[in-house]
């Protein structure tokens, strides 16, 4: 193994809240995708993260989950009520995107307004 795929091997295995990566997974409707995701779930699993999903779209006026993100200079948002579970294998590699700790808040807020905690 080279030392790219054993950084990589090791920044899923050490995936956290707050981190941004590129993943490959399949969505509800059964379609693959490939896209930006924001880790929710701690490290204590091994197996699997809970992400939500970022795209490429401005936020919706009339959401109140939709928070707007700005990653590679490209303008889109977090949808925090799209909620999913992935294996670690599928988080292709780390986005080099960190958030303010207010902006952090208030999107961790937003995901327990989504699933009403």
């Amino acid at each position: 193994m080279n030392r790219y795929q054993e950084y990589i091997r090791q920044c899923r295995a050490n995936a956290s809240h707050g981190e941004f990566f590129f993943a490959k997974f399949i969505l509800p409707n059964g379609v693959p995708t490939e896209r930006p995701v924001f880790v929710i779930s701690d490290d204590n699993d091994k197996n699997d993260v809970v992400i939500c999903v970022c795209t490429k779209h401005p936020p919706r006026d009339d959401s109140e989950f939709d928070y707007a993100i700005n990653i590679r200079r490209k303008e889109g948002s977090l949808r925090t009520n799209k909620i999913y579970t992935v294996e670690r294998e599928q988080l292709l590699n780390p986005i080099r995107y960190t958030i303010d700790p207010d902006d952090y808040t208030e999107i961790i807020n937003k995901i327990k307004n989504a699933i009403r905690v």
